[in-house]
């Protein structure tokens, strides 16, 4: 009866197997630079861009005609 207590109590967390996953210290750092490179990208014209996607859209339709 004994055994059969001991065997069913947890580890002590100093015993148990297992990952012991350590963070790199540029981990935290990583999404910095990303923040800085989406400020300093182009703006984006919408007005022209539309224009591309309407004349795309006008050969594809006199192409399906």
């Amino acid at each position: 009866m004994q055994k059969r207590k001991q065997s069913q109590t947890p580890l002590p967390i100093k015993h148990r197997q297992g990952r012991n996953e350590v963070v790199p210290e540029w981990f935290h750092k990583r999404n910095e630079d990303r923040a800085e490179t989406v400020e300093v990208s182009q703006e984006i014209n919408f007005e022209a861009e539309r224009k591309k996607i309407l004349e795309t859209l006008g050969r594809i339709d006199k192409n399906a005609q």
